[in-house]
């Protein structure tokens, strides 16, 4: 960027490993911006072994400002997002994964509702890229921030969130101990220590991306499983309470008395899966550190 150039109202950071077959719908959506300000794009590589480089080099004659970097010296979605970070112009961050996709007034949108507050997340839509079934293993996508720890802070999805950088830096950006959960963490970081507010841009959409096999979503839901234990442990001090020992065996029979699911139809066998993975992580990482999740 020379002199010359306009100052960057915002930077779009994407984390980015192996992401060469999906990393492309990302970058279209994005260079379909409209109404947007000024704003550059960075995807921080964290050690891929495949073509994601070729495909930023692919599209960077769609973008004024679009950038690769080498995020590798640290592993991790959060370590990525950060070395990312440290590379920004912009005076607020949006984040997003590489595997989805930004509707076209995303970055407006995002940009305007950080004009009255400091973090700020979007809409996921799990229409486009997800199957019927495969979106029935899940729990509907809410229409607002998550509530998923019950009497406690609301949080955004780190697909799709938007801080001011003077936020970001006084709350020492993304923990990088966290694989999953980190969105969780990082918002209510900012709530607790940076205290800020978290406003909901409902007009700010992400084409939302599951895991498709049960395998990879089996993965992914234990380790959200783990994140829950992780977080009560952190944040216990706070009043974020793990689950009473009479609703961990509730939870626990009902996977048992519910187990015919598995013969049943892939959206039952997926549905299945999905809760005894998350149960899994919580039980494992709960031993490990003494909390119920």
């Amino acid at each position: 960027m020379s002199e010359c150039d306009p100052p960057v109202a915002a930077s779009v950071i994407i984390p980015a490993y192996n992401a060469a077959t999906t990393l492309g719908e990302q970058l279209a959506g994005l260079a379909c911006q409209t109404a947007a300000p000024t704003f550059e794009v960075i995807v921080a590589d964290n050690g891929s072994s495949d073509r994601t480089a070729d495909v930023v080099e692919q599209w960077s004659a769609s973008f004024d400002r679009l950038r690769f970097i080498d995020a590798s010296a640290r592993r991790g979605p959060c370590a990525a997002r950060n070395l990312g970070a440290a590379t920004a112009t912009g005076a607020v961050l949006l984040f997003c994964d590489a595997d989805d996709r930004a509707d076209p007034t995303w970055v407006a949108a995002m940009v305007t509702a950080l004009d009255d507050a400091d973090l700020v997340g979007g809409r996921m839509s799990t229409d486009r890229f997800n199957s019927e079934v495969v979106r029935g293993w899940y729990a509907q996508a809410p229409d607002g921030l998550l509530d998923k720890y019950a009497d406690f802070l609301l949080y955004a999805s780190g697909a799709n969130l938007g801080v001011t950088r003077a936020l970001f830096d006084s709350i020492g950006g993304w923990d990088e101990t966290f694989t999953n959960g980190t969105d969780a963490d990082f918002c209510f970081r900012a709530q607790l220590v940076g205290d800020a507010e978290i406003t909901y841009a409902g007009d700010a959409t992400m084409q939302y991306r599951y895991r498709s096999t049960l395998a990879s979503m089996a993965r992914n839901m234990r380790s959200y499983g783990r994140a829950d234990a992780q977080l009560v442990e952190r944040y216990r001090e706070h009043g974020l309470r793990g689950r009473s020992p009479a609703r961990v065996a509730r939870s626990w029979v009902g996977l048992v008395v519910h187990s015919p699911d598995l013969a049943r139809g892939p959206a039952e066998r997926g549905r299945w899966v999905r809760r005894a993975s998350i149960e899994v992580g919580r039980l494992a990482e709960g031993l490990r550190r003494r909390v119920l999740a």
